[in-house]
Order: structure tokens, then C-alpha cells, then sequence
């Protein structure tokens, strides 16, 4: 059965002015912000075909854009966007066929003047040369800054405007990007091999990224207001502020400068907020308290900074067999043994060697209540060059990171003392009675305590940001930026203000959040195994032996242990499970899965394989005279939101009932109730059919109690002729304001109602006919049916198309009842 993938998960849209408003994460104040002015007739920037750093698999494509008049529009080829204006490209429509076939495309929809995208699949994948085209929802205004995104990551696209989900389009495992494409890559236009422009941008663009990675909304929202000239995973950036001459510089060491061709004018460019700075906390003996709030007393904790050593500053020990430690953040001193006024956490440097450490006592229900345990990185911090620094402690194992890489890890498996008496400090080390112990002669930068602890990827995907807003897991971040005072304020996480003690603080310029990470590759997956459920369903299941992936990748084969495997789907970090459907009968399939992250990929785990049953294959045939199925009346099945799908083949005319005044004269399928009062709960709550003057799917239902008139019917009706001896699938959907009917996984028809159904129906449910109160039958189908299935909500056209050619077998979210009809 061929389906369409179609975007789902639209967003409502915000008013524009708020959203490009609202307050993300500021950049580092650079020496200048400039950025191209294309004409939208033959301007535009070249980077040529690079297939090394620019050519990719997975991505995520960015871009701050000023649209200034209507440009020229181009293709991104057959089935994909016929009228779309070209914001940062590699491709557009040419030859069929990889590698002349796009990689990826962000631009606006000329016709509506909406955010779009597409990239077609590369050789070998489902379908090579497809496109995948996507569309926004919200209207692009002329002289308006916006920021746009684009995210593939091996099973979904999706579009961001401002940072925030305009729209995404699932079910694209196994449908990789052309990655090896030799279309040239481009601002402003789209190019061919030849490097010949289609397609001009009128108006601004500045600050272009490409990653070799599906950024989260999250992290797309954290940095958009950034001017990034590294990060990890980040394969190109553009700042676009040289101001003068033909060339745009990549930030990207290796990655492709670009030609400035036919003119494009340097401005000023998108205006990134700036002011942000540090505390510098000078030589003497000014740090930070919070006191001692309870967000802060943690038993699983990270607790991260950026950091920047000027002088020696003051040690002091943590703690009988401790550490002799410059403290940097921390919650408790060392002050007494086996109570509460022992050390939750410490972050620091140690004196003797100069190398990250980090410390905590020993709390309630340890082995031996007050003890230390100290860690210590291996790099030797110099002073006058700005770090990041992590430390995290699951209950488990201590691990402390520097600039996003693994320094130590210790095994401690005891309890931190949670509770403490103790403050809080940045710089220095408070005991119970707010003394002051130790100081560090530095500046602090973009503080965060979290109440869980972070992997080394989520560090990571973090590190370069300057966090905004509530985060799961987030206690308190102190971005440090005021300037002036001697408040420093939690802008994310809890509001936990600290007050700046002592003498010789300043305020100073911010770190300059640039760190690229060196990871290593994720260790192996293990234990794999394969277990058929269902004759359309196998279940896989592993052991994840790796801390640093950011996804899993799973490869499938028909052909045995000994392949070839074709990629299949991806899944985050941390999933160790995934249920992969729409499968054949009495097949034997083969698995692999192994860890990826920027680094590269781990080696494959163990082949599973397994074999799907055979299923039998029946539908129920009511035949041609009065034959139906009755369920009575479960209140499970009286819905004010629902599904109702079925598979169907129609041999003959049938008989036709009505649904009741202003409503249908119609074959039943699938349905709960008939035409037999108005007013009570005697009206019908949903009926799926044929109607007979035209042959078209349609659906109904009265209106239930809380609406504007009781009883009132609200047909739909499709457009495709149903034929005799063909099968279809059929679904309609109602989410208590929409009415969807799709036929064969596509949206033939929706209607806006917004009235409640009669969810309460004293009538009963049916299957090829339609049922009153006194079981009464009304109308027959003459045909077959097979896989009906009743939901609860109103499932999309993706989750609709998800499942269109499964048998489902078990327990599914929302699935009220399904007959497979195999009996």
C-alpha cells in the first residue's frame, strides 16, 4: 500500500513580534557584526561541491534571515517545493540520481510565503532521488529578522522558526540524504554541479551553520542568539562579519570559505545582544553566597562552570583524607565528621598540581558517615585561559570533565550528605556559620547546578550555550551577566539569588563559549536480542555499554546473519529498546545496532534474528444479504474523541440507512449508533460508511450534551469513488473540534464543527450495519472487512500511515479495541 508522508506536529503559530522578542541565550560581544545583502536577482555565496565537511547524513541547517522583497524562486525537483526562494542550500532540482541529487535545502515557499525544506534519499536507500519536502506555518513578513532551522535525524525532518517547531515530517528511517551530492552548496541561491544559480534571496542573511547532527529544539533556542565559531559537531559557520572583500570566512578550520558572486552588499547584521560578562572575583577575598536553600542540598548532582585562573589564590583542604583545593562551586567546608555539616559537593582546583578535582562527605545511610571522596582530573589548568568544567555524581560514580572530555571517573557507591547545614558558595568554601574558607583569584562564567547527572553528551550539547528559561533537571543557572551590583541572579532553574561578599570583584567580559570537544567513539552495544510479537512485529532489545552516544543506529536483513543490512531507524541516547513493525509473515529478519556520536560509531553489536509467525491472513465477508457484527454497548466504545479505522473491500450496492435529519443516506462500516431520536442518548456517537449517491468514504455524528443543538448531525464526505473488489483503508478521526476522513492513509476531506459527540450512547456498536437502543439492525454492508480498530484521541495523518499495513498485536497507547478479524 502506497502512502504519503505528510508534515505533522504543527505547532500553533505565536504572534511573530513575540517570538522574535523573546530572550535566548546572548552572544559574546564581538568586534564587529556585519552580515550580505543579496539583491534577489544574481547575488549569492558559493562554497562549492565539499562533500567532506558539508555533505551529510544527518544535519541540522541554520540560518538568521531579513527578507527585504519577493526574490526568484526555484524547484527542489519532482514532488518536492515548485516555488521555493533559496536561504542556505546544497542542491536544488536537476538530474535524477545520486550524486546529482539534493542534500539539503531551507528556503521560503514562495506561494504563501512560509518556512520550507526538502533533501532527496541517496543511492541505496528506499527510494533514491525522492524528495522530502516540508512546510511551515507561519507567514514570513518582509523587514522582520528570523531564524530558521532545519533538522534531519535519520527518522524525522523537522522546521524551526525562532526556535520553535513550525513542523515535522515522520517516517524517514532508511530514507538517508544524498550526502554524497555534488551540487554546490550556497547562500542565497541553489546550485547545480555546475555550479549554475537558481533561485535568489532579496533581503539579509547572517550567521549560516551547518552541523553534522539533528540539533534539539532546545539546543537550537539556546544558541540562535549566539555568534558561534566553534562547537561540536558544528561542520561550518559563516559568521559573515568580515564587513569588506569577496570572501566569506568559515570559522571551521578545514570547512569551505565562500565566494561572494555577482555582488552581495556587507550591512549590518542581525542584532545579536551583547553587554553579557563575567564576575571576576579579583585576588583578595570577594566570592559568592547563597546561603543554604534546600534546592541546593542534591544526592545526585552536576554541577558545571567556565572558569578562568588569574592567580594562585587561597587553598583550603575538604576535609580529612581530602583534597587541598581552590574552590570554584561548591556547598559545604570542611568543618565536622558525621553530620550535617559535612560537604554535599566541591568543585575545584588542587593546589599541589593545579588539576581539576572534585570532593564530597559521606551522608546518611554510607558505609562510613563523613568520609571523603576526592577526584582529580590529569590536564594542568594554566592561568589566563578560560575552561569549562563539569563534575557529576549519579550515586554511583564520580566524573569530571574538562571542556567536554572525560578527565577522571570513580567508582564511590555511597550517598552525598544531601542535607547539609552548610552555604553555598562560588569561589570560595562556606561552613554552617557562613565562614568563608579558601578563594579563587579568577573570573566565573554561566554556573549550573542540575539535580541529576549529566552524560557526557548532554554536557556537551550544552557547553557553548548560555541556558535561558526552565530545563528538566535545571536547580539554578547564574549567567553572570548584571554587569553592575553585587547581585548575581538565577535566570533559569529556581530563583536563587546570591549576594557578592568581600572586596576586589569587578565585572568583565564573558567566557568566550567556543570549546570544541575531542570526543571519543561510543563503546558497543551489547546482548542484543530479537523477539518476534506479533506476524507484522519484532522487538528488539539491548544493553547500552556507553556513556557518550547520542543515538543509536539499527540495520535489519533479510538475507541472514551475513547481510547486507539497510539502516532502519535511529533512536536517543539512552533508548535501549524499539519495536520495528509494518513486517512481512513468515519472514526471518536479522538485527545489528551500534552507539553513535560525533565522534563516530562503535562497532555493531551481536546479530538477533528472528522469524515472524504466519499469521492467518482472514477478513470477515458479511456477504450480500443481512449479515453484521453487534457489540452491544461497552462504555468503552461511547467516545467524545476518536479513531475509527478499518480495511474494507465492497462486492456489491448493499443497503443504505440514513444517519438521520441533515445528516447521510449511507452504507455502515464501522459505527456506534443509528438514526432513532434527536436529543437524548439515543442519538448516533460516530458512523463510518459509504454514501450511496456517490460512492465517497463519509462520516457522522449528533451532537452530544454541552453542544449548541442536541442531536444535530455533522456529515463529512470524501472525493475518491470507492470501486467494487478493490481494498481500501479507511479512518476517520474526530478531536471534539475537527472532523478527518483519510482513505488509504491520505487526508481526503476535513471539516471544522467544534460541537461534542453524543459520547454516551444508549445505542450499540456495529460493524456493517448500524444499531439502535433496541439492537435494531439499519442498513448492510455487502462486502469484507478486516483490521478495525477503535481509538480514543484523534490520531494524525502520520500515526494513521504508521500503522496502515500492521496487524497490531498487544497493548498500544489509546487503542480501545482492534478485531483482526484472523479468526
Amino acid at each position: 500500500m502506497n502512502h504519503r508522508l505528510q508534515s505533522t506536529g504543527f505547532l500553533a503559530a505565536v504572534a511573530l513580534l513575540s517570538a522574535f522578542m523573546v530572550a535566548f541565550a546572548a552572544a559574546p560581544a564581538l568586534s564587529q557584526n556585519n552580515a550580505l545583502r543579496f539583491d534577489g536577482v544574481n547575488d549569492y555565496v558559493t562554497f562549492g561541491a565539499n562533500t567532506s565537511y558539508l555533505g551529510l547524513k544527518y544535519f541540522t541547517v541554520e540560518v538568521w534571515f531579513y527578507r527585504e522583497g519577493p526574490g526568484v524562486s526555484t524547484t527542489t525537483g519532482t514532488l518536492g517545493v515548485d516555488d521555493a526562494i533559496p536561504l542556505l542550500t546544497k542542491g536544488r532540482g536537476e538530474t535524477e540520481g545520486d550524486p546529482y541529487d539534493m542534500n539539503y535545502f531551507l528556503g521560503i515557499r514562495a506561494s504563501d510565503n512560509v518556512l520550507c525544506g526538502d533533501y532527496e534519499e541517496a543511492a541505496g536507500q528506499i527510494q533514491e532521488s525522492l524528495n522530502h519536502p516540508i512546510v511551515g506555518v507561519t507567514h514570513i513578513l518582509n523587514n522582520v529578522w528570523y531564524h530558521a532551522a532545519l533538522t534531519y535525524d535519520g527518522t524525522a525532518l523537522r522546521l524551526y522558526l525562532n526556535g520553535s517547531l513550525e513542523a515535522t515530517v515522520t517516517g524517514l528511517a532508511g530514507r538517508l540524504p544524498c550526502w554524497d551530492s555534488i551540487q554546490h552548496a550556497a547562500l542565497g541561491s541553489a546550485l547545480w554541479t555546475t555550479g549554475a544559480p537558481g533561485g535568489f534571496f532579496q533581503g539579509t542573511l547572517d550567521e549560516a551553520r551547518i552541523w553534522k547532527r539533528a540539533r534539539t529544539q532546545q539546543a537550537i533556542a539556546d544558541s540562535m542568539n549566539l555568534q558561534l565559531t566553534a562547537a561540536p559537531g558544528l561542520n561550518a559557520r559563516w559568521g559573515l562579519n568580515e564587513g569588506t572583500g569577496l570572501t566569506a570566512t568559515n570559522s571551521i578550520s578545514g570547512s569551505p570559505n565562500g565566494t561572494l558572486t555577482n555582488g552581495p552588499v556587507w550591512v549590518s547584521g542581525y542584532p545579536f545582544p551583547s553587554g553579557t560578562t563575567s564576575l571576576d572575583l579579583g585576588s583578595s577575598s570577594a566570592y559568592v553566597t547563597f546561603r543554604n536553600p534546600s534546592q541546593l542540598g542534591l544526592a545526585h548532582f552536576t554541577v558545571e562552570t567556565w572558569f578562568r585562573r588569574d592567580g594562585a589564590g587561597t587553598a583550603i583542604t575538604t576535609g580529612t583524607g581530602g583534597l587541598l583545593a581552590i574552590p570554584l562551586v561548591t556547598h559545604g567546608a570542611a568543618e565536622a565528621d558525621g553530620d550535617n555539616r559535612d560537604i554535599d559537593y566541591f568543585l575545584g582546583i588542587r593546589s599541589s598540581d593545579n588539576v581539576l578535582c572534585a570532593d564530597f562527605e559521606e551522608g546518611v545511610g554510607g558505609t562510613q558517615r563523613g568520609l571523603n571522596h576526592p577526584i582529580t582530573g590529569a590536564t594542568v589548568i594554566q592561568n589566563g585561559t578560560w575552561y569549562h568544567a563539569a563534575a557529576t555524581y549519579d550515586g554511583t560514580t564520580w566524573r569530571l570533565y574538562l571542556n567536554g572530555v572525560l578527565e577522571n571517573q570513580l567508582y564511590v557507591g555511597q550517598p552525598t550528605n544531601a542535607t547539609p547545614s552548610q552555604y553555598a558558595g562560588l569561589g570560595t568554601s562556606l561552613k554552617s556559620d557562613s565562614t568563608a574558607n579558601g578563594f579563587f583569584d579568577g573570573a566565573l562564567d554561566e554556573v549550573r547546578i542540575w539535580n541529576y547527572a549529566r552524560n557526557v553528551s548532554q554536557v556537551d550539547s550544552a557547553i557553548n550555550a548560555q541556558i535561558t528559561g526552565t530545563k528538566t533537571g535545571l536547580v539554578a543557572r547564574w549567567g553572570m551577566n548584571e554587569g553592575t551590583g553585587s547581585i548575581v541572579r538565577s535566570t533559569a532553574g529556581v530563583t536563587l539569588p546570591g549576594s557578592i561578599k568581600g572586596t576586589g570583584y569587578s565585572w568583565t567580559g564573558a567566557a568566550p563559549f567556543n570549546i570544541v570537544p575531542t570526543p571519543t567513539p561510543p563503546a558497543a552495544p551489547s546482548g542484543l536480542v530479537a523477539t518476534a510479537v506479533s506476524a507484522n512485529e519484532i522487538d528488539l532489545v539491548w544493553v547500552d555499554n556507553s556513556n557518550n552516544e547520542l543515538r543509536f543506529e539499527i540495520g535489519r536483513s533479510t538475507n541472514g546473519v551475513g547481510g547486507p543490512f539497510t539502516p532502519i531507524d535511529t533512536v536517543d541516547a539512552g533508548v535501549t529498546s524499539v519495536a520495528n513493525t509494518g513486517l512481512n509473515i513468515s519472514t526471518n529478519y536479522c538485527y545489528r545496532v551500534r552507539a553513535a556520536n560525533m565522534a563516530g560509531s562503535s562497532s555493531w553489536s551481536g546479530v538477533s534474528c528472528a522469524t515472524t509467525p504466519a499469521q492467518s491472513l482472514y477478513a470477515l465477508d458479511l456477504g450480500s444479504s443481512s449479515a453484521y457484527v453487534t457489540f452491544r454497548n461497552p462504555s468503552q466504545l461511547g467516545l467524545a474523541h476518536f479513531t475509527v479505522e478499518t480495511w474494507f473491500r465492497r462486492d456489491g450496492a448493499g443497503t443504505a440507512i440514513t444517519t438521520g435529519t441533515g445528516g447521510l443516506l449511507a452504507i455502515p462500516l464501522v459505527t456506534h449508533g443509528a438514526a432513532e431520536a434527536d436529543g437524548d442518548n439515543r442519538d448516533i456517537d460516530y458512523f463510518l460508511g459509504i454514501r450511496s449517491s456517490d460512492n465517497v468514504l463519509c462520516a457522522d455524528f449528533e451532537e452530544g450534551i454541552g453542544g449548541t443543538q442536541r442531536g444535530l448531525n455533522h456529515p463529512v464526505a470524501g472525493t475518491t469513488v470507492i470501486q467494487n473488489g478493490t481494498w481500501y483503508h479507511a479512518a476517520a478521526t474526530y478531536d471534539g473540534t475537527t472532523w478527518r476522513l483519510y482513505l488509504n492513509g491520505v487526508l481526503e476531506t476535513e471539516l471544522f464543527v467544534g460541537q461534542p459527540t453524543n459520547a454516551t450512547p444508549s445505542q450499540y456498536a456495529g460493524l456493517g450495519t448500524s444499531l439502535k437502543s433496541d439492537s435494531t439492525a439499519n442498513g448492510f454492508f455487502d462486502g469484507a472487512l478486516d483490521e478495525v480498530r477503535i481509538w480514543n484521541y484523534a490520531r494524525n495523518e502520520a500515526q494513521v500511515d504508521s500503522t496502515i499495513n500492521t496487524q497490531i498485536a498487544g497493548t498500544k497507547s489509546g487503542l480501545v479495541a482492534r478485531w483482526g478479524l484472523n479468526e
